[in-house]
């Protein structure tokens, strides 16, 4: 997934509402693990927060839909329903991200490391339309 990131937040939402828009997620599935992990040196981190940096809320969805995307190639991400951020995410942090079709378009996601919960919420899908 391409997400451009630049000092403007407004341009960075803008990227990641247009990589949704490109990207895909099963039909059906119930859980499926994945991990992401951000590198020390990714642009997002320098100024989020210097000295002590903290993986933003921004980075971690656009993983979310680009793993979900990746790994589960069949419907479009249209959004999240709700998100909660419950613990910060770290850079080198290897945290687990499974997902949880509810059916009607909504499927869950929970984002741990070590057992602790990092981020949770919805997000809404469309499924793609069947080829003739």
């Amino acid at each position: 997934m391409a997400v451009r990131f630049t000092n403007n937040p407004h341009s960075l939402i803008r990227s990641i509402h247009a990589a949704f828009r490109r990207h895909r997620i099963p039909s059906s599935f119930h859980r499926v693990p994945l991990s992401i992990t951000i590198p020390a040196d990714h642009p997002s981190l320098a100024g989020h927060f210097p000295g002590r940096p903290v993986v933003p809320g921004a980075v971690m969805l656009a993983e979310i839909v680009h793993a979900a995307a990746t790994a589960l190639d069949a419907v479009h991400v249209d959004g999240f329903a709700s998100v909660k951020f419950v613990s910060p995410m770290l850079p080198e942090q290897r945290c687990e991200l499974t997902f949880a079709d509810k059916g009607g378009g909504s499927a869950a996601f929970e984002l741990t490391h070590d057992g602790r919960r990092v981020a949770s919420g919805q997000l809404r899908y469309r499924r793609a339309a069947p080829e003739s």
